[in-house]
């Protein structure tokens, strides 16, 4: 039910009309937390996660475009909106870093200043969609939850999904748009992101 609840905000907010004509598309970036406390081993599993929310949707510079964002003590951007093409190519590219804290205040920041830009992809009649997936609370939560704030302000839809017992609930309700109960979401492990196998049904337009 948690991934099945992710791919469903993502098709409410697929399809968008402009003043000109019917658009479908959508912005999706990913932060992961490769932090040392989720480790390389549940790192893949997040990425898996990543690879099966993805995998209904028609990527392309015209539809769906993805971007990641990598976060432990640092952020690092791993790709843009624009910078792949094609999912087979992007998931290739990624890689674990590891680190000592779960700075999601910082990937925050990265995410509102850089993702969403023009030169860095984004498309501004598609809706600007971020699904931040951590397994540990951040070092400064008033940092985390100031930078969400300002994220929001500047149109960006947040999910979150806390994975364990290490993550903090009041954390990730303070990162997440409203509502709470659509766009905050806990697994108990690393093998419950596993279980997607619906493909993304919403890749055409309804208005």
């Amino acid at each position: 039910m948690l991934l099945r609840a992710v791919v469903a905000l993502l098709a409410v907010s697929f399809c968008s009309v402009s003043s000109q004509d019917q658009y479908c598309g959508v912005d999706v970036v990913f932060l992961l937390d490769a932090s040392g406390s989720v480790g390389s081993y549940n790192f893949a599993k997040t990425l898996t996660f990543m690879d099966n929310v993805v995998d209904g949707l028609t990527i392309g510079p015209d539809d769906a475009r993805i971007g990641l964002i990598r976060f432990s003590t640092y952020p690092y951007v791993q790709f843009y909106l624009n910078t792949y093409s094609d999912k087979q190519t992007y998931l290739s590219r990624v890689t674990y870093s590891g680190g000592a804290s779960t700075n999601t205040g910082y990937a925050l920041q990265r995410l509102r200043i850089e993702s969403f830009t023009s030169s860095t992809g984004h498309r501004s009649n598609v809706p600007k969609i971020a699904v931040v997936i951590t397994g540990d609370k951040s070092p400064d939560v008033g940092q985390t939850s100031a930078e969400a704030q300002m994220a929001r302000n500047a149109g960006i839809i947040l999910l979150t999904i806390g994975v364990g017992q290490s993550v903090d609930d009041a954390e990730l309700k303070a990162i997440a748009s409203d509502p709470d109960s659509q766009n905050v979401h806990r697994a108990a492990a690393f093998d419950a992101l596993s279980g997607l196998e619906d493909a993304f049904a919403a890749t055409t337009c309804a208005i």
